[in-house]
Formats: structure tokens, C-alpha cells, sequence
């Protein structure tokens, strides 16, 4: 593999191929669904809301025309013409009785429509006869705006022409009063002239006031979503009847509305190849500035009205979002299936793998008892089986070469213990003679004494581990011999858990460090030096220290120490024995360290596991 190179794991790489392979024609396939669901929704929107409209726009226009036959019905009827000609011999009395007769058969036509009806005769002169409707109440438009009623309706020449009358637009009168605590004060008002039968003439205009409520009732259930506005105008863009506030009564709506509803009404008139007139509702987007809308428009043709609902586009948005929010959590479950599905055919068929390679990593860090498991799949479980026989024969080679080596150290040491410091028993010897010579051998007893003792500690002993407290009784013979030959040249400080001293270690395991205190520690500085050896435990760990204030150690040799390097004195050999005997003897747990600063001080610490002697050994002993 070239340098810098990426790696990729045979369990990812097969992850990847697997997901690849299945989420890839997921996404497809959830692409085209949604795109079909998204047309095959706005098209049943499209149309559902387009029939709705149709639907309404033809209710109004049927209620309209059956309201201007009724108009046609009352205009052109004989008793009506009479009673507007009135003939010179008919008396006031006659006349008022025509005039019940009229409100009588008409007033139960009117009635069959909506209670909330109310038709009058308007005059020339603006007065009024109320046909249907309270006759002490008649409703009363602004002057100018019932001038303008009977003129329109004239100009019209018989046919009808409607007013949208808001609330504004009447006379505050006791009917008005009485109509606005019913909150049914804005209406329109569909008028047409009367003319006598034969001469043409114009007698009056015939005014049918409708109330919106009524109107409004005809298209109630136009319900196309949240947000959605249905309203009635004219090509002109007068607003003649509203569902709500976004558009009142006999307000001029916007023109570019006006004029999408106009545009697509003329679009919506042209005939199909049968011959048949195409669906008058057309659908076209349009804002108001804040909000776009989905415009639904049906033409009332006979009256120059258009029904309009408007639906806004975040409703048909949310629908789709709820539809596409419906796919991607469908898509997500199946992505989901197919990544633990995917996930776990490549973890079967990587784990084995895995699992050796983690072995080979073991083996490689030292741990040579690693053993894989074997794989069902055939090529994996014959590397296994290779690697495990590999690994045995390893261990095998491994446990005969450390036989060997603990043997080898096993008489190294042996022999080491068996040794006398030529230079110690020298300067011994010496020092006794010089003693002898000079003090008359006052303290050659004391010396000697000693002396045998150490002897007898290093070579003599039948067992290889002993007592702390007797321990440190040679620690005390060695450093009464140390004290005639430096003569006052340091004092010893004991500091010593009594719970410690029947715990058994290793022979002369202190007097290696003792002596590398006094020698390389005390004595190389001027005036008297201080050793303070301390012995403490903690939990089941048991702590030795061996403390000069003398000459320290440097860095670098304190490095090289704790790297192990041996130099070729003896005193090297000391401290490499010391750590190598606490690891043979208990592992690499436990063992010495040495922290030291140069001119202040030098610390050794030995850590040893906590060893009670058997009793049974020592009553055999007996």
C-alpha cells in the first residue's frame, strides 16, 4: 500500500455497496411516487374545488332567475298594471282592495323564496308601494342612491339590474333600525322597470331587496380550506355579495383579480370538439401582496355575475407537505430496514475478520495466549485455524526460552548473594586493623560482630525470603560497620509500620539501596548527611523507602537508570538486581523507583505485595 494512501474496511466497503444498492432505487422510486401523488392531488383539488364552484355559481343563477320570473311575473300582471293606471273610476276604497289582493297572491309567492324578501313599486316621485314587507316599515335608500336605482333600472329598458346596498347606503329610519339589530342591513336589490302593457310606458321600477345572508346561504357549504374567501362580482369588479370580511358588500374589488377572473371566464367559453360548451371553472394563481392564491371562478352569464372562492396556495402546500412528510417517514422506515439489514449481512461477514485481525493486534502488543474463534464461512475458519496453531507453537518457543532465562537469573542471583564485596571486606578488614593498632582494639569486637553477622545474612540462610524486622537487623549491623569507617558522618532515622515487620520479603533487598545512599549520596557532600529509611503499608501493598539528603542523581543518569541501562560498577549491578528480583519474584506490578533531585535529596521506593509467613512452615521448622 503506497504511503498516505486511504484504507477502508471490508465491513464498510460492503455497508456501502449494500445501502447503495438498496436506498439508491428507494429514493427513485419515493421521487417518482411523490411527484405523482403531488399532480394527482392539485388535479383532484383542481377539480373538486372547480365542481364546487360550478355547483354554487349554478344555484345562485337558478335562485336569481326564479327571482327575476317572479319580477317579470309582478310587473307585467294585470292587477298590477291597474293598480299603477289606476282608472278614473275606480275609488280609494276599490283601489286599497286591488292593492290587498296584489300583496295577497304575490305575497305568498314571495314568501316560498325567504321570509327576509322585500318588494316595493317605486314611483317617479321616489314614493313607495310595499307589496311584500311590512307596509308601516318600507326600506328607504339614500336619495341619491334610489335615484340612481330607478334611473339604472330605466336605462335598462325592462331588463333587471342589481344594486349591491350596503349598510351605509340606507336612511336611518325606524326600518332600518329594526333590520340592523337582525345584523341583515346589506342586501342587493334586483329592480327592473314596469311599463304599461300597451302603450310602454313607464309607471315605476320593481325593487326586490334580497338580503347578502341570503345570498350567502346559497353557497354556505363553499368551504374549499383554511383560508379559503367565495364572493360575488360583476364584471366590473362591484363585490355584490361576500362569505366574509376579506371582501365586503358593494366594494370595488382588485382590478388585477377582476381581470384574472375575467380572463379566464372568456378562456373557459370557448366550445370543445363535441360541440359543447368546455367547464366554466378556471383556476389561476393570484396574490394580494401577503398571500397567494389559487383562484376558482364560475360565470353567471344572464346577470353579469361571476361566483370567485379563493384558496390559498400554502393550504394545497401543507396538504403536500403532509403527503410528502407521509412518504419521507415511509422512506425512512424502509431506509432504516435496509441500513440494519445491510449493517448486519456485512457485520456476518466482516466479523470473523475482524475478530482475527484483532487477534493478530494482541499478538502483536505481547499477548501471545490470544486464541480466534473459528467462522462458519470456510476460508476465514481455515486462516483461524492457522493463526491459533501459529500462536501454540509461539507460546511453546516462548514458555521454554523464559524457562531458561528464570533459571539463568535464578543462579545469577544465587551467585550475586553468594558474593563478598572485595572492596567492602577490605576496608573492613582494614579498618579493624587500624582500630586494633591505634585504640588498643577496643571496638574490634563490635566490628567483627557485625561484620559475621552481614556474612552470615548474604550467604549463610537457608531461606530466600525473610522478616522485614530481620531485614532491618542487617540493615543495622551493615550500618554500625558504615558508621566506623565515615565516623559520624550521617545519623539514621527508622520511621516503620509495626504492622509490617513479621511480613516476609526477599533477602538483602534494602542493603543494595542503604549502601548506594551512604556511598553516592552522604559521602560525596561536606558535613553529616541524614538516611531515613521508612517502611508503611496500603491496602495489601507494602512501601519501602531508602531517603539520603545527599549529592542526588541528574536527570540524564536518572533516566538512564529508569530505562534500565546497566553501567559496568557495582553499584549499577546492586540496583539492576534489586528491580529484577522484585519482578521475578512478583511481576511487573510491583517493583523500585527513584526520584531524586541533584544537590537536595534522592528517594528510592520498593512496592511489594503483602506476605504473611505460614504457620505450618514454621511449626515444621520446629
Amino acid at each position: 500500500m503506497r504511503p498516505g494512501q486511504k484504507r477502508i474496511s471490508i465491513r464498510s466497503l460492503l455497508t456501502f455497496l449494500f445501502l447503495t444498492i438498496s436506498i439508491v432505487p428507494t429514493l427513485l422510486i419515493g421521487y417518482l411516487f411523490y411527484n405523482q401523488s403531488a399532480s394527482t392531488m392539485f388535479e383532484r383539488i383542481n377539480n373538486y374545488s372547480g365542481q364546487i364552484v360550478e355547483m354554487s355559481a349554478e344555484r345562485i343563477g337558478n335562485k336569481l332567475a326564479d327571482i327575476e320570473a317572479y319580477s317579470i311575473e309582478t310587473a307585467y300582471a294585470e292587477r298590477v298594471q291597474t293598480f299603477l293606471e289606476r282608472p278614473v273610476d275606480m275609488s280609494s276604497w276599490e283601489h286599497s282592495q286591488l292593492l290587498s289582493r296584489i300583496r295577497q297572491d304575490f305575497g305568498i309567492k314571495i314568501s316560498r323564496q325567504n321570509e327576509d324578501f322585500v318588494v316595493a313599486i317605486i314611483y317617479p316621485d321616489q314614493s313607495q308601494t310595499i307589496i311584500y314587507g311590512d307596509p308601516a316599515l318600507p326600506f328607504a335608500l339614500k336619495s341619491d342612491q334610489q335615484v340612481k336605482l330607478y334611473e339604472q333600472a330605466v336605462e335598462k329598458n325592462g331588463a333587471t339590474y342589481l344594486l349591491p346596498v350596503s349598510e351605509s347606503m340606507h336612511l336611518e329610519n325606524i326600518w332600518f333600525q329594526r333590520v340592523r339589530q337582525t345584523g341583515n342591513t346589506s342586501a342587493l336589490v334586483l329592480a327592473r322597470s314596469i311599463k304599461t302593457l300597451y302603450r310602454g310606458e313607464v309607471n315605476g321600477v320593481l325593487a326586490i331587496r334580497i338580503s347578502e345572508r341570503f345570498i350567502n346561504q346559497l353557497y354556505g357549504a363553499v368551504n374549499l380550506g383554511a383560508g379559503s374567501h367565495s364572493f360575488l362580482i360583476d364584471s366590473a369588479g362591484l363585490v355584490h355579495a361576500s362569505g366574509d370580511d376579506y371582501f365586503s358588500l358593494s366594494d370595488q374589488g382588485n382590478p388585477s383579480l377582476v381581470q384574472v377572473v375575467l380572463d379566464k371566464a372568456s378562456d373557459g367559453s370557448d366550445r370543445g370538439p363535441s360541440g359543447e360548451n368546455q367547464s366554466a371553472s378556471h383556476t389561476q394563481t393570484w396574490s394580494d401582496g401577503q398571500t397567494d392564491f389559487l383562484v376558482f371562478s364560475a360565470p353567471i352569464p344572464d346577470f353579469d355575475l361571476y361566483f370567485v372562492s379563493m384558496l390559498p396556495v400554502a393550504y394545497v402546500n401543507a396538504e403536500l407537505n403532509r403527503t410528502t412528510i407521509g412518504i419521507i417517514g415511509i422512506m425512512i422506515v424502509i431506509a432504516g430496514a435496509m441500513v440494519v439489514l445491510s449493517t448486519t449481512f456485512a457485520w456476518v461477514m466482516a466479523n470473523p475478520l475482524m475478530k482475527l485481525i484483532k487477534g493478530m493486534h494482541a499478538a502483536r502488543k505481547g499477548n501471545l495466549a490470544v486464541s480466534v474463534s473459528t467462522s462458519s464461512i470456510r476460508e476465514v475458519e481455515e486462516v483461524s485455524t492457522n493463526f491459533n496453531e501459529m500462536m501454540d507453537e509461539i507460546n511453546r518457543l516462548m514458555i521454554n526460552v523464559k524457562d531458561k532465562e528464570k533459571q539463568k537469573r535464578i543462579a545469577e542471583i544465587k551467585a550475586l548473594q553468594a558474593q563478598i564485596n572485595p572492596h567492602f571486606l577490605a576496608n573492613t578488614l582494614n579498618t579493624a586493623r587500624w582500630m586494633a593498632t591505634i585504640q588498643g582494639a577496643h571496638n574490634i569486637e563490635d566490628l567483627v560482630g557485625s561484620l559475621i553477622q552481614l556474612i552470615n545474612a548474604s550467604i549463610g540462610a537457608r531461606d530466600n525470603q525473610i522478616p522485614i524486622q530481620e531485614e532491618l537487623e542487617n540493615i543495622k549491623a551493615f550500618l554500625r560497620i558504615q558508621e566506623y569507617r565515615y565516623f559520624d558522618k550521617f545519623k539514621v532515622q527508622y520511621q516503620i509500620d509495626p504492622q509490617i515487620l513479621d511480613c516476609l520479603i526477599p533477602r538483602l533487598l534494602l542493603q543494595p539501596l542503604v549502601e548506594n545512599a551512604l556511598v553516592h549520596g552522604i559521602a560525596p557532600v561536606e558535613g553529616q548527611g541524614t538516611l531515613v529509611i521508612r517502611g508503611l503499608i496500603e491496602d495489601e501493598t507494602i512501601r519501602l523507602q531508602v531517603t539520603d539528603n545527599g549529592a542526588g542523581i541528574s536527570a540524564e543518569r536518572l533516566a538512564e537508570i529508569e530505562q534500565g541501562l546497566k553501567p559496568t560498577n557495582q553499584h549499577g549491578i546492586g540496583i539492576s538486581n534489586v528491580r529484577d528480583r522484585i519482578r521475578l519474584n512478583f511481576g511487573d506490578r510491583y517493583g523500585l523507583s527513584i526520584k531524586s533531585v541533584s544537590g537536595l535529596y534522592t528517594t528510592c521506593e520498593i512496592t511489594l505485595p503483602r506476605i504473611k509467613p505460614d504457620p505450618s512452615a514454621a511449626e515444621e521448622e520446629s
